[in-house]
Order: structure tokens, then C-alpha cells, then sequence
């Protein structure tokens, strides 16, 4: 029954993705073919197309940075082999960590007994993957407060813009403020108590398993550099996808958008794709892209719904390529235990 139910949200998860797509496409017409062409014609759409590899590119890395810094480390071409084939996972199967589950289980073969490390460490590179969308976001809107208040029509933007992306970062600084002095927190009054009832009210299992998570994280407070370094390249990454996004308009002859506008169009659009509604957020990031480019004034008109489709399009190929390459590249062999406890130089 439960299997039949988790098949069940599967299947209505691909129609919803499916139907939001497919209303795109109808509401753009004969427009959708003749933009694909166009974009692949042009230097701007070839360059957008390029840059979403590069994206790919520094997230492996920072996956790397990430893995290396508690002494797990993973050969980049694997590093990139997973991040790609774990794009391709999160398009077929629904909810924003399928792919995430793939490459913490291929990780785990290389690093045997490992699982609760691996998995926090892909935790920490999601959470400092979004931390670096709200970043990214945060510049857009330092860029465009100005041009925005002149723009009455685009006021409720503006305001919807600093609620979601200052609530991020104010999350995302409170996050790494709590477990920065979480050392010196947890002798205060009243925490010990706390943790107490939290432990009492924990299965063994489950303290075993926070009992490495908070072991794997600790290791970082010695190398916190690290945490920055990767917080710097998901902000390249987040801003990155908004010059696409900028390409992809520019391919289509879009003429009256200004390139924050675009950064600040995908921060939010890739906002809501964080939602675990449609595979990769098809379909819902779209739509969100194509009411905010319609409140920024596109022009043609057209572009609001071509370029999301672009866009997903391009997202879609890349999945493609990385499960070839997920397929043809061969795992590495597993990594013995003390090259596992060699951390990146302090």
C-alpha cells in the first residue's frame, strides 16, 4: 500500500510538471520552436547553454571542498560525475534531494561505513547552495532598489524580493552563528537541560546518528575558511545562472530588462524550485520566471514564457549528458581508511 501511494505522488508530481509545461508552450504557440532555433543560431544562446555546464563545473568543486575538508576525499572527475548524473535523478524522480540520495550512496561506496558523514556533508552542500541563491539574490536587489521604487508596477516585486531573500540570509547567518558558538551556547543556562530531554526522548539509533552528524561538523570549525569559500562559489554559481537567464534574452532579442532584473527574475524563480512539487521544479519555476519577467516588462511579450522553456530545455539536456556520463565514466575503486583521514591542510 505504501509503495502504491509513493507511485501514486510520483505519477501526479510528473502530470503537475507535465501540465505546467505543456500551458507554457500552448500560451507561447508557434513561438517555442521557432526560439529554440533561434537561441542555438546565436553566440548568446550557445554561450548561455555553455555557462549551465560551468555552473556544473563549480558545484563539483565545491562538493569537493566540501568532501576533502573532514578527510573524504573524492577525485573531481568523480566529484563531477555524480553532480551531473545527480541532475539527471533529480529530473526523473520528484523532490528536490533524489539526486542528492544517488550521490550519497555512489559516495558511500567509496568510502565504506561513511553514510551519516556523506550525507551531512551533501546537507551542508545544499544548505550552502541555497545560502549562496539568497546571497546572489541579496546583490540583485542592492543593484535594482532604486530602479524598482521608480517603478510602481514593480513595488510589490521589490517587497516580496527582500522578504524572501533577507529571510534567507538572516536564516543562513543565524545557522552558522549557532554552530560557531555552539561551543561556548551549550554551557548556558538552561541548554543542558535541554539536550538532556532531547536526549532522553532520542532512540539509540538516533543518537548514534547526530552523534556523528555533530562529529562530521565539528570538523569544519577548524577549517571555517572552507565554509566561506564554498559560501563565495555558490553565490558565483546563483549569479552565474541569472547571466544565463540574460543570454537566453538577449538570444531572443528581449530589449528592455536590465541584467539585475534577470539576477534577481532566476534568484527567485530558483527559489521556488526548492519545493519538492515537480522533478527539478519543472514547470513551477517557469511559471514564477514568466510572472516576474511579464512585472518586469519583457519585450517582446513572448519571452516572459520562452525563456523559462529555454531554460528548463537546457536544463534537461545537460541532465541528459550527465546520465551518459554517470553510465560511462567508471567509479573509482574504494578508498582505504587512512587516506579517508587526510583533511585538506589547515
Amino acid at each position: 500500500m505504501k509503495k502504491s501511494l509513493s507511485i501514486l505522488a510520483r505519477c501526479l508530481c510528473l502530470a503537475l510538471a507535465a501540465w505546467l509545461i505543456w500551458r507554457l508552450v500552448h500560451r507561447a504557440d508557434q513561438d517555442v520552436l521557432s526560439s529554440f532555433r533561434q537561441c542555438l543560431a546565436s553566440p548568446q544562446g550557445i554561450t548561455a547553454i555553455a555557462l549551465y555546464f560551468i555552473v556544473q563545473l563549480l558545484g563539483a568543486w565545491r562538493w569537493q571542498l566540501l568532501l576533502s575538508a573532514p578527510g573524504m576525499p573524492i577525485p573531481y572527475l568523480q566529484c563531477l560525475r555524480l553532480t551531473l548524473g545527480g541532475d539527471f535523478f533529480s529530473l526523473v524522480i520528484p523532490g528536490g534531494i533524489s539526486g542528492d540520495i544517488i550521490k550519497v550512496g555512489a559516495a558511500t561506496a567509496i568510502h565504506p561505513g561513511k553514510a551519516a558523514e556523506l550525507t551531512l556533508v551533501d546537507l551542508l552542500d545544499r544548505a550552502i547552495g541555497l545560502a549562496g541563491l539568497f546571497g546572489a539574490g541579496g546583490l540583485a536587489v542592492l543593484f535594482l532598489h532604486r530602479l524598482l521604487l521608480a517603478q510602481e508596477a514593480s513595488a510589490p516585486t521589490l517587497t516580496f524580493a527582500v522578504v524572501v531573500v533577507f529571510s534567507g540570509l538572516i536564516c543562513a547567518l543565524t545557522g552558522y552563528l549557532l554552530w560557531a558558538k555552539w561551543p561556548t551556547l551549550k554551557t548556558r543556562a538552561g541548554i543542558p537541560k535541554i539536550t538532556a530531554l532531547l536526549s532522553r526522548m532520542t532512540p539509540d539509533f538516533g543518537k548514534r546518528l547526530f552523534g556523528r552528524f555533530g562529529d562530521a561538523l565539528s570538523l569544519y570549525r577548524e577549517r571555517r575558511a572552507v565554509l566561506w569559500e564554498t559560501f563565495g562559489i555558490s553565490v558565483a554559481i546563483h549569479l552565474l545562472l541569472g547571466v544565463e537567464f540574460f543570454f537566453l534574452g538577449k538570444a531572443l532579442h528581449e530589449s528592455q530588462m536590465t541584467l539585475p532584473q534577470y539576477l534577481l527574475t532566476t534568484q527567485l524563480a530558483n527559489a521556488s524550485a526548492i519545493l519538492p512539487i515537480t522533478p527539478g521544479g519543472l514547470g513551477i519555476r517557469d511559471t514564477i520566471a514568466e510572472v516576474l519577467f511579464q512585472n518586469f516588462g519583457a519585450e517582446p511579450a513572448v519571452v516572459a514564457t520562452t525563456i523559462p522553456l529555454l531554460y528548463s530545455a537546457i536544463l534537461v539536456f545537460w541532465g541528459l549528458v550527465g546520465a551518459i556520463a554517470f553510465a560511462i565514466i567508471p567509479p573509482p575503486k574504494t578508498i582505504s581508511l587512512p587516506e579517508t583521514q587526510q583533511g585538506i591542510p589547515k
